[in-house]
């Protein structure tokens, strides 16, 4: 067990440095698309930071209210910097943020590590199940009854199936039964089984309740990313954007590098390129937000670490 989690882990060091490795290549090899780029406006800027005070709030909303759901109480301010400290620890190996916030809740909450990694899956599932949502709408609005025929390969028609998976499977897999998994005094089948009954502390309207602050979070991300495309002088953006934002959210459920840094800008790019916005303007697009999160994460996430610090939660 120790020997795959290490193996894991220099996994993961590896496509983080394959990833930033190749953009990098990539940008100096085009030069002349960062040449041409031009600054953000003093409204677009404003805009980028509204949008982004906007997903601290709601993941903050979020966290408490997963925390209430298992009686445990947390403050506003202590939510607030638990996850901006945490967002910026994520760009550490591991998404070492997670750890911490577990840790956090477990020392000062009493919330076992078990329990906590249901609710933030059932998080995830919501953003997924959100994203695909999403997506589709704004695919369908983008391509209008030509949907299957957008971008080359038919890149519609797997978007499409896709973001329907993405709206059922996380519902099917909540509504697998605790007993599917038995105790066993193994550890694979005993986190397993907690996992699934940890699930069952949300019931389906509170499901659809994270659902709904999950679509208004891949709603902003998409807007993030049409600004970021305005930059780029590429029109009519916007449902490109947000369908970027949707697709990229289901693929990157699990973070193979730390915040998926690399891996979300390439993929990104990949979809501009297949839905014909073109790899270097998504690549670009990606990466201007990039710049922009870290820069956010390390002006809210600073004070929060500090302010964690000095109440002596970490």
């Amino acid at each position: 067990m120790a020997n795959g989690r290490v193996m894991w882990q220099w996994l993961r060091l590896i496509f983080t440095i394959f990833a930033i490795g190749y953009i990098a290549w990539y940008l100096a090899a085009h030069s002349d698309k960062l040449a041409g780029l031009r600054i953000f406006t003093a409204t677009e800027l404003a805009l980028l930071l509204l949008l982004y005070l906007g997903d601290w709030a709601i993941r903050t909303v979020e966290f408490r209210y997963v925390i209430g759901r298992l009686g445990a109480a947390i403050g506003l301010i202590e939510a607030l910097t638990i996850m901006s400290a945490t967002s910026l620890l994520n760009y550490l190996p591991l998404n070492a943020g997670m750890f911490v916030r577990a840790r956090i809740l477990k020392r000062h909450k009493d919330i076992p590590y078990a329990l906590y990694i249901a609710l933030m899956s059932l998080i995830l599932f919501a953003a997924v199940s959100a994203s695909g949502l999403v997506g589709l709408i704004a695919l369908f609005a983008h391509g209008g009854a030509g949907v299957w025929l957008i971008g080359d390969y038919h890149a519609g028609t797997v978007l499409v199936v896709l973001l329907a998976c993405g709206i059922v499977a996380p519902i099917v897999v909540l509504r697998l039964p605790t007993g599917l998994v038995a105790e066993r005094n193994l550890w694979l089948f005993d986190r397993l089984h907690a996992l699934l009954q940890g699930w069952r502390r949300i019931d389906f309207r509170a499901y659809l309740y994270l659902c709904g602050l999950a679509v208004i979070k891949v709603v902003f991300l998409g807007f993030r990313l049409w600004i970021c495309l305005r930059v780029l002088q590429v029109q009519d953006s916007l449902l490109l954007g947000i369908t970027f934002a949707a697709v990229s959210t289901i693929i990157l459920i699990v973070n193979v590098t730390p915040s998926g840094i690399g891996i979300r800008e390439l993929l990104i790019a990949a979809l501009a390129e297949l839905l014909g916005v073109g790899f270097a303007d998504g690549m670009l697009a990606a990466g201007l937000d990039r710049v922009v999160a870290i820069v956010f994460a390390v002006a809210s996430g600073a004070p929060g670490l500090l302010y964690l610090r000095t109440r002596k939660m970490l």
